[in-house]
């Protein structure tokens, strides 16, 4: 997942910019991290769901590539922006939230973002969090009590923050091109670690990282998740997990791995269909974001183009 979550938003919390960005190395928790930021941040400034405008949702190009020096959003709009590259200096205020490995890189990060601060001296560039890999292994979507601080939620709100991230987590780790390299590992017959990668590569059983995917059904879980108030709400907006999700999704997609051994992000459109039998806003399934950049590329390019939105 990346890119740039676009939201149109008529009421506001009044101290918190437009400008978000969400910056770490890959594998450290980003998409986590962007996810619960993006869900946070819609629950925080669009009280009334008929303030969103639903086809103001375009994605930043890549990861890698940062928006340039002096970038601003338009008038009246939220963005969630998801970064591996260094952010520039935004044309205005903006928080950013982080991941981090180690201290070190905590330390590189707060130096980053005092850079950014003093950069323009009308502008504000505040880190509001480092949110460090291993408290996402032990913590995980309880994580979201620290955003209701921040984002100054309402208990019902951090429920339903709380509720969607704890299906989205399950998802995200057991289902899809990009589920934990352990439950691939299980998929194909494989040894427990003989191919996993990434951020909690040696999770044992005993570990809190442990993603435990053969523990849950995970079509009930896929069609809990459609059924989230934050799907429902919100589901044409948000960056969206990897999948096509209609409730049968995550089983045929696991079966694809059994069969025929797909590696992490291999064949991402594999088991995707044209359904439209899921639970989601108006009666959608949960597409992938791949499907729905597909959808509406064109005329969010039109809407964000770095030129109509830098300031000179």
């Amino acid at each position: 997942m990346s890119g740039l979550g676009l939201v149109h938003v008529r009421s506001a919390t009044p101290d918190m910019p437009r400008l978000l960005f969400q910056y770490g190395s890959p594998r450290s928790g980003t998409t986590f991290q962007s996810t619960m930021l993006c869900v946070a941040a819609l629950l925080a400034l669009a009280k009334d769901p008929r303030s969103l405008s639903y086809d103001a949702c375009c994605v930043w190009p890549a990861t890698t590539r940062a928006p340039p020096i002096n970038f601003t959003l338009p008038d009246g709009h939220i963005g969630v922006v998801k970064l591996h590259a260094k952010p520039n200096a935004p044309g205005q205020s903006a928080w950013i939230f982080a991941t981090a490995k180690t201290r070190e890189e905590e330390g590189s990060i707060k130096a980053l973002v005092r850079s950014l601060d003093v950069a323009r001296p009308d502008i504000r560039v505040r880190l509001q969090m480092v949110q460090f890999t291993a408290d996402l292994a032990q913590r995980g979507a309880t994580l979201a009590l620290r955003y209701q601080e921040i984002f100054g939620l309402s208990q019902s709100e951090t429920n339903v923050l709380l509720v969607f991230m704890r299906y989205w987590s399950i998802l995200r780790q057991c289902c899809g091109p990009q589920m934990s390299a352990s439950w691939r590992a299980v998929l194909v017959g494989a040894p427990h670690n003989a191919t996993q990668q990434g951020k909690f590569a040696n999770a044992d059983e005993d570990s809190p990282a442990h993603a435990a995917c053969e523990i849950y059904s995970l079509d009930d879980v896929e069609m809990r998740y459609l059924a989230t108030e934050v799907v429902r709400k919100y589901g044409s907006v948000l960056p969206s997990l990897v999948g096509c999700f209609n409730g049968s999704y995550c089983r045929r997609y696991s079966a694809l791995v059994a069969a025929k051994g797909l590696r992490f992000n291999e064949n991402r459109s594999a088991e995707c269909t044209s359904r439209r039998d899921g639970v989601g806003r108006e009666g959608e399934g949960h597409r992938s974001s791949e499907a729905r950049k597909s959808e509406g590329s064109g005329r969010a390019a039109q809407r964000l183009s770095v030129k109509g939105h830098q300031k000179h």
